[in-house]
């Protein structure tokens, strides 16, 4: 069994939840990027609190990241597993959803967030450091692409 397949079989000990998140201006799609606390860009995403779903922490964690409402699609759910050697080998599970949010001024939680970026796809992947968050993107954009005039709404 490989180390993919071995995550894939376990409970995550630690989950979090969070969107990628888009605006359109005109025919342009423009992605929110986050730079936390220790320079890695992203997007908003946090761990699940006891008794809420995975779409209710996205929508809070947004909330309390960048001050955005966004509206959630409803045909877009990526997960990321891994492992987490700095705490004993810990399972992690990120859930993303795809959101989208009005053109609006954004106001980060300084705490967690040091910059806040919208930007076009091209220039989201030179900001994005890891592979699976490209990985994301990259995905996210696709969806978009194909279902821009057709999309569905949670």
């Amino acid at each position: 069994m490989k180390q993919t397949d071995k995550i894939q079989a376990r409970e995550p000990k630690e989950k979090a939840c969070g969107a990628v998140l888009f605006t359109r201006n005109h025919e342009e799609i423009n992605y929110l990027l986050i730079e936390d606390q220790h320079g890695t860009f992203g997007f908003p995403k946090g761990h699940v609190e006891a008794n809420e779903s995975e779409v209710e922490t996205a929508l809070r964690e947004i909330e309390e990241e960048v001050d955005v409402r966004p509206r959630l699609l409803a045909n877009f759910r990526k997960v990321e597993r891994y492992i987490l050697p700095e705490k004993n080998n810990a399972e992690k599970e990120n859930i993303y959803f795809l959101g989208e949010f009005d053109q609006e001024e954004i106001k980060i939680q300084e705490e967690e967030v040091r910059h806040a970026l919208i930007l076009p796809y091209q220039a989201c992947l030179k900001y994005l450091q890891f592979e699976s968050k490209k990985q994301l993107l990259q995905e996210a954009n696709e969806f978009l692409r194909k279902n821009i005039n057709q999309l569905d709404y949670l």
